[in-house]
């Protein structure tokens, strides 16, 4: 659980905003939904009786308006429906953080591991969101949870691009943030895995010969214009944009600047 708790002085603004209002005491139920999905009371980890009961609470961790149990149930596709009433019952009562409506409206109050990650990027902790997103491999998002319905399974899929979106986003802050800061070897390498992740951002391939150029590696910048443009040619068919040409024409050029010297730039 320390993914909640670390890092609590830039984390706390992210956590504040899913606090939710309750007018009972909140259990401190926590969902990771990153990776295998997993439920936690005071720190211990929860199992449950009816198989459905962790893919429902998944799904109402991140809605942010109350859920008929009518439509969740359809949604899980379960079989029995009064089992698993009778299951969110007890769960409601024995964590005090499942909030049942009048009308049946069902909405959960927990820290959610998906929520922290969205916050943070943003509200700009590049840092803290990546130290939150750990997982590059493919079903990242509820790994090995079996949707039974369409819909349940489409909404998954929904969720799983929304987050590797909101990922590229926080290595695109986060290489940024090096680079304003002077680190350019480690914006360099955060640029490097968000290129990994998505070769075909080719703004970022640019950034790299940029931040290249900058520490006078012309080699390394001109390696990175070829890299880029076989992997749209190869996936799209296309040329790079006209400014990465250019940028990699300046490039080309720098290398018979006898006053520019590889590695070291400019000199006198």
């Amino acid at each position: 659980m320390d993914k909640f708790t670390s890092k609590p002085d830039k984390a706390s603004l992210s956590q504040s905003r899913i606090r939710l209002n309750f007018d009972v005491v909140n259990g401190h139920l926590s969902l990771t939904l990153l990776g295998e999905p997993a439920v936690f009371l005071h720190e211990t980890p929860l199992s449950f009786s009816s198989p459905d009961l962790l893919p429902a609470l998944s799904y109402l961790a991140l809605q942010t308006v109350p859920i008929r149990l009518e439509d969740l149930t359809t949604l899980m596709g379960v079989e029995s429906r009064e089992e698993f009433r009778e299951s969110l019952l007890a769960f409601a009562s024995a964590t005090n953080a499942l909030e049942i409506l009048d009308n049946n409206g069902l909405r959960l109050h927990a820290v959610v591991d998906v929520l922290l990650f969205e916050y943070a990027v943003q509200d700009g902790y590049f840092e803290e969101a990546l130290s939150i997103y750990q997982a590059l491999p493919e079903q990242s998002f509820l790994k090995n949870l079996q949707p039974k319905t369409q819909a349940f399974q489409e909404w998954c899929l929904i969720e799983e691009a929304r987050l590797k979106l909101l990922y590229q986003d926080a290595l695109r802050g986060r290489y940024e943030t090096l680079a304003l800061s002077d680190d350019i070897k480690g914006a360099i390498a955060v640029a490097k895995q968000l290129v990994c992740h998505d070769p075909l951002d080719e703004y970022s391939h640019q950034r790299i010969m940029q931040l290249e150029l900058f520490q006078g590696n012309l080699s390394a910048a001109l390696a990175q214009y070829e890299a880029c443009k076989f992997v749209l040619a190869q996936y799209l068919g296309v040329e790079p944009l006209q400014e990465t040409q250019e940028l990699a024409d300046i490039i080309d050029a720098l290398s018979y600047d006898p006053y520019f010297s590889e590695n070291n730039g400019f000199t006198d």
